[in-house]
Formats: structure tokens, sequence, C-alpha cells
């Protein structure tokens, strides 16, 4: 009888290890799953962010292009035309013609500046990429860009702004 009950002792002793032992399994099983999950994830990410990445340079590459194209028909970038690279594209413009400068200066003298209309109206003037229709577009998502090119338009032709001493 008690060699039964050590027998039994024994026998319940390597239930409960045994039963340990498929829990530790479960739990390493459970953990190997979360690490291939983690895996996944950072795979799909690195993969996003090489195809970001990849996009980033076609954009840069098509921009380059239009740039070229842009310098050979009209002139250098900062002499004859400036570009700004804005996510929905890319805006390029021209220093005005001597008639359209004329008319800008007519329009906004005596006034308090320059009418964000009047910027308008400059910028398409000098607008060379990309067309009217196109930036009405970005014009609705970045409305600020209207006078950013009108100042840059009016730095091509020449109009500096001049900080005055002991100001």
């Amino acid at each position: 009888m008690a060699n039964d009950v050590m027998v039994d002792g024994k026998a319940a002793q390597a239930e409960i290890e045994a039963r340990e032992l498929e829990e530790l399994d479960r739990q390493i099983k459970a953990e190997q799953a979360a690490i291939a999950e983690v895996e996944k994830r950072r795979a799909a990410s690195k993969a996003e962010a090489k195809k970001a990445e990849l996009d980033q340079l076609q954009r840069a590459r098509r921009e380059a292009e239009i740039v070229e194209q842009l310098e050979l028909k009209h002139g250098k970038v900062n002499e004859k035309i400036v570009t700004c690279s804005l996510p929905e594209g890319l805006v390029a413009v021209r220093a005005p013609l001597p008639m359209v400068y004329r008319k800008f200066l007519q329009a906004t003298t005596g006034k308090n500046g320059a009418t964000l209309d009047d910027q308008d109206l400059l910028v398409r003037q000098c607008l060379i990429h990309p067309s009217q229709d196109e930036f009405n577009v970005i014009k609705q998502q970045r409305p600020g860009i209207v006078t950013t090119l009108s100042n840059l338009a009016m730095k091509l032709a020449g109009v500096m702004q001049v900080e005055l001493e002991g100001k």
C-alpha cells in the first residue's frame, strides 16, 4: 500500500509536470506567434517605407524633367523663373512682362498693398506651370500660394525689400 501511494504520488507529480510543460509550450507558441505578427508588421512597414521612398524619387525625377523643360523654354531657375514644389505638384512662374508689372503697380498704388485678387491676377499672368485649371485646384488647397508666387514673381522683376538701418 505504501508502495501504491508512492506510485500514485509520482504519477500525480508527473501529471502536474506534464500539465506545466503543456502550459509552457502553449505560452511559448503564443509568444512565437506574437513575434511573427510583429515581424510581419515590421516587414510591411519596411515595404511601405520603400514604396514611399520610390514614390518620392519618381516625383523628384518628374519635377526635375519639368524644370529642365521650363529652363529650356524660359531661362534658368532663380534668374528667369522660380518654382515651388508642393505636395499637390510643381508650380512655376516667370517674371512679369513690363506691361503686366506696370498694370499691377497701377492697380495697387494708393492701397495698403496688393489685394489677393491683385496678386492672383499677377500670378496667373506669370504662371508657366501647371495649367490654369490645375493651379485652381492647388489654390483651393493652398490659398497662400498666391501671395508666395506673387512675391517671387516680383523679385524676378527686380523688386527687392530693403531693410532700413536703425529699424
